[in-house]
């Protein structure tokens, strides 16, 4: 399927930059430690028109990307943002992370919103289908492990987090 050329949205444009919160539905327990809450940073970037692209990005903490250092590059590029920047642009701005994935991501939206066409045909790949993904299991006791399995049966791929107290019991409780 053949890419449309990219459009190039004229500023002035609007940036908007918020903090997001995502409970966990449960604790996470990892190596890393515990999560339960998914933090992210979310852009909106608005035309004159009003048509509007939102984007959200996560951090990886572990290469230390946090919200407010997600947010602080968002800041560092706000007058090419707002000028009217081009995701070719943006790649030559940011490096790889939460931030240029988030604005990457509205970019791609309001350019879908200003031609018309759905993002995957802007992309020229094929209409987006269901995909067969994983339901992870974090670090828990043994009957934990078992009672997550049993009302996580539905899924057809369970990932199991497990630490190094007994990971070959962990993994028997959960088959």
């Amino acid at each position: 399927m053949a890419r449309p050329d990219p459009v190039h949205i004229a500023g002035p444009l609007t940036l908007s930059v918020a903090e997001r919160r995502w409970p966990m539905i449960e604790p996470f327990a990892i190596s890393r430690g515990i999560q339960t809450e998914t933090p992210s940073v979310q852009v909106i970037i608005a035309a004159a028109d009003g048509r509007r692209g939102r984007g959200e990005g996560i951090g990886v903490n572990y290469v230390g990307e946090t919200v407010e250092s997600m947010t602080a590059e968002i800041e560092a590029v706000r007058g090419d943002v707002v000028a009217g920047l081009s995701r070719a642009r943006l790649a030559e701005l940011l490096p790889h992370g939460g931030a240029r994935c988030a604005l990457d991501h509205a970019l791609w939206d309001l350019e879908a919103k200003v031609t018309g066409l759905p993002v995957w045909r802007r992309a020229g790949v094929e209409a987006p289908k269901p995909v067969v993904t994983a339901f992870t299991i974090g670090i828990r006791s043994l009957e934990a492990y078992e009672a997550t399995a049993r009302a996580r049966a539905r899924y057809p791929l369970l990932k199991v987090k497990v630490d190094d107290a007994d990971p070959v019991a962990a993994i028997r409780a959960v088959r």
